[in-house]
């Protein structure tokens, strides 16, 4: 438990975090091409530390999340979520982005400003951001394909004959 003087400001909401205002406007603001929901809150945090800025822990901060049970806006976010998911790994992972496209012909929309921001800000590779900010995830970078194995018989492959295997 925190044992320093504790000061406990009033902090809004922001998918959990609270950002200084002028900071968040310098950086981009949020992505207005994701759709509906699911990755703000993954790009913000990458795009910060890439950026030259950081994610901090405040022990005293009172912070609030109220979701609904029921969210309106769809039936199923699982289509949105991974459009943008790719729209991140297109715009922020560089090499590492093809651990994120494991569905193909999903349209993540224009991108180009994103990375455009990228440029202006100068921001650091993702391949800097495993190493510097999050060393604990393995990094693979000559994964050919993702899958899970199966064996198609549903008999014996082997039997035994006598007194082995055959």
């Amino acid at each position: 438990m925190y044992s320093g003087e504790c000061v406990c400001p009033v902090i809004l909401n922001l998918f959990s975090l609270s950002i200084d205002r002028e900071y968040f406007q310098e950086i981009g603001l949020l992505d207005e091409g994701m759709e509906v929901y699911g990755g703000e809150n993954v790009e913000l945090g990458i795009r910060v530390w890439q950026c030259g800025g950081s994610v901090e822990v405040l022990p005293c901060s009172r912070i609030a999340h109220i979701e609904r049970a029921h969210k309106p806006y769809t039936e199923d976010l699982t289509a949105h979520v991974r459009r943008n998911a790719l729209r991140v790994a297109e715009v922020w992972m560089d090499e590492f982005k093809s651990h994120v496209y494991m569905d193909s012909g999903i349209d993540i929309g224009d991108i180009s400003e994103r990375k455009a921001l990228r440029k202006k800000l100068q921001c650091k590779t993702f391949r800097w951001y495993l190493v510097s900010v999050y060393p604990e995830m393995r990094m693979y970078s000559d994964t050919v394909a993702y899958g899970v194995v199966r064996t198609l018989f549903t008999f014996p492959i082997f039997k035994k004959v006598g007194g082995g295997i055959e």
